[in-house]
């Protein structure tokens, strides 16, 4: 009975928002001792991040969790720039970096997802 509830609240929640989720995650529902415990993880294959590649002053990452720790660095490892977010949508102020490729990195949990940005102006 407690997973069907669960359940109905999730989608109930769906519906009241246009069916529009603002938080991504994935949950996997296991037994412990016969009772039902829900695990919840992060889910980073929903993360945007652009212009890529940028030719203004900001780079937004989108489909973020709060928490989550977003850093960037050049092609040689050194870091530019690390936050800790505080909602889905972040933007990295790129107005006095230099041109050229640089790799981010965002974790949150136990989750890493890796990639590059270039800017050119």
């Amino acid at each position: 009975m407690g997973v069907f509830f669960l359940l109905v609240v999730l989608i109930a929640g769906l519906v009241a928002n246009n069916g529009v989720s603002m938080n991504r995650v994935s949950m996997d529902v296991r037994h412990d001792e016969g009772r039902p415990v829900m695990i919840v993880r992060s889910n980073l294959s929903n993360l945007i991040v652009y212009p890529n590649p940028c030719r203004g002053d900001k780079i937004t990452f989108k489909g973020l969790e709060s928490g989550a720790t977003v850093k960037i660095f050049t092609v040689s490892g050194e870091l530019v720039s690390s936050s800790v977010t505080s909602s889905e949508i972040w933007e990295w102020d790129c107005k006095d970096i230099a041109n050229g490729v640089y790799i981010y990195l965002v974790s949150t949990g136990g989750e890493k997802k890796r990639g590059k940005i270039a800017i050119t102006r």
